[in-house]
């Protein structure tokens, strides 16, 4: 858990570790409490995180990445409406660049390996999942984890617009920002 800060049923690969740690909930959540972690369970979207309020555990995102997560963030929004049955939230890689595109803070389309770069480092943290190993292929399904929902708490659409936004008036391509 602390590798990865969640675990979700829908994932084949945590779903045996997310019914083990929610049969034990307490167990879990008074053991990372003496280390200030704290175990919460989110039942209506089956997830399971550790978080700590200590400055400890945040990854230092480049500015490209923020972005994407805000652009996941928005297609999951939209997407969740006209869900599956087993409501998974699929994109493809066209849709995410086009999403891009229509923010306008990239000049041209995202370089392939950037893409590639951060996608996988998202999906190291259970964000996101994609299974082929080239995501250069448009028609490359990506699937949207609730788990982007506690990253980027914005349920508002016109305050996540906003956020894109802000990044197309300022920063730059170095400007770093931290998230849990």
């Amino acid at each position: 858990m602390l590798d990865k800060n969640f675990l979700i049923r829908q994932k084949e690969s945590d779903k045996e570790d997310y019914f083990f740690v929610v049969g034990h909930l307490t167990l879990f959540q008074n053991y990372f409490m003496l280390m200030d972690y704290m175990v919460t369970h989110y039942e209506a979207d089956q997830i399971v995180a550790l978080s700590t309020e200590a400055n400890r555990n945040r990854t230092r995102l480049r500015r490209n990445d923020t972005i994407m997560l805000l652009v996941l963030r928005l297609l999951y929004q939209k997407k969740s409406k006209e869900a599956t049955q087993l409501n998974q939230i699929l994109v493809s890689i066209k849709d995410i660049q086009e999403e891009l595109d229509r923010t306008s803070l990239f000049k041209g389309k995202i370089p392939k390996t950037e893409l590639q770069t951060t996608m996988r480092m998202l999906k190291s943290y259970s964000l996101i999942d994609f299974q082929s190993s080239n995501l250069i292929n448009d028609d490359t399904r990506v699937e949207i984890y609730p788990s982007l929902l506690r990253v980027v708490n914005i349920d508002d659409m016109t305050k996540l617009e906003a956020q894109l936004n802000a990044y197309s008036n300022g920063g730059d391509d170095d400007e770093d920002d931290d998230q849990d």
